[in-house]
């Protein structure tokens, strides 16, 4: 994984390269996020899911002496347009609880990359599915996200431009896990309030948002 390295990559640069960072890649394309959860946990949003790929690639590692300091999560393309897709707030839910419990570390870090940019039929279901992601996290601490949304690549579901989400997660990591100092600004402006001024005029206010944003048109 692209993200997976410039994620590893950042931490490692801040600490001088003085710390070994072990990373895990575990990557399975057009999968949906009932089948990296428990069977038994998906039940409890309305889902009858074997779980395989939990089963496979994420109970194995369970097994201690190891120990898993946090999680980065990048899924949710193949959960767009599904009928259970106004759900995904709960599946990501339950998969931080579950993978938290069965790691044995309950606030261990979970980081997402929220969905870049995609030609969609339906563009609002994207939407929805994106902020679906971000409330789930508003229920957890040691989280964090990182927007791909300005990252995107025309009709291309796979952008290239792993280098920013990968970047932006590694910050997170960096201050609400290592408190550096040094990371002020690794949250995205997200929405805060909006004012209609006329019918054509409409002023939005956005938190978190650096000393400089630049606006453009895409």
């Amino acid at each position: 994984s692209a993200v997976c390295y410039f994620f590893g990559k950042t931490v490692s640069y801040s600490m001088n390269h003085t710390v070994p960072i072990g990373l895990i890649s575990n990557n399975w394309g057009g999968t949906k996020v009932e089948q990296w959860l428990e069977p038994a946990s998906t039940q409890l949003c309305g889902h009858n899911s074997t779980g395989e790929l939990y089963n496979a690639m994420i109970a194995p590692y369970t097994i201690g002496p190891m120990k898993i300091k946090g999680f980065t999560w990048y899924q949710g393309e193949s959960d767009y347009a599904e009928p259970n897709n106004l759900n995904y707030t709960c599946t990501q839910t339950v998969l931080i609880k579950n993978w938290r419990e069965k790691f044995q570390n309950p606030n261990a870090f979970f980081g997402i990359v929220q969905l870049s940019t995609w030609l969609v039929p339906d563009p609002i279901l994207l939407a929805e599915l994106r902020e679906q992601q971000l409330i789930s996290l508003s229920h957890f601490q040691n989280v964090a996200y990182a927007t791909n949304a300005d990252r995107g690549y025309g009709p291309n579901i796979h952008p290239p431009f792993k280098e920013y989400p990968g970047t932006r997660l590694g910050n997170a990591v960096r201050s609400i896990v290592y408190d550096d100092a040094r990371v002020s600004d690794w949250r995205s402006p997200s929405y805060e309030s909006s004012k209609v001024l006329s019918s054509t005029d409409v002023v939005v206010n956005l938190k978190d948002v650096p000393e400089t944003l630049e606006i453009y048109d895409i």
